[in-house]
């Protein structure tokens, strides 16, 4: 049995199950040719697989009215070039505050598609787009 499979089982005592929020992810830099296969497996399995599994594993158990939430969080927070990464897990924000706003959000009718969270990743997608145009 693996872990979504595990906690599946676990939270068979809470359903309905109305909210899934997948916020497992990493990165890994590297060039193409000096990427390590392993890394990369192990990347794609937790950013792109692990997800979509979660998903396929739970929609079933969401609530039959056809409504609920599915919250996928990623990060803004690395820079372009290897020399400039710099990760110490200091990034600004409030993580309670952003679960509020989460929490705000998806209980209205009409809640977006994309909610950006926190001044770096404002600035981070102001740069991109100013820098498109």
């Amino acid at each position: 049995m693996n872990s979504i499979d595990k906690s599946l089982t676990k939270l068979k005592d809470f359903e309905p199950i109305d909210v899934l929020v997948n916020n497992a992810g990493h990165g890994y830099r590297a060039a193409i040719e000096e990427g390590e296969d392993t890394r990369i497996q192990q990347l794609y399995a937790t950013n792109l697989f692990g997800p979509i599994k979660l998903i396929q594993k739970l929609l079933p158990h969401m609530p039959e009215e056809r409504s609920g939430a599915i919250i996928n969080i990623s990060s803004t927070a690395w820079k372009t070039h290897k020399e400039n990464v710099e990760n110490d897990h200091q990034e600004p924000g409030d993580p309670i505050k952003a679960g509020q706003v989460i929490v705000d959000v998806i209980g209205k009718d009409n809640s977006p598609k994309t909610l950006l969270l926190g001044s770096d990743t404002v600035k981070f997608v102001d740069g991109s787009i100013n820098s498109k145009a």
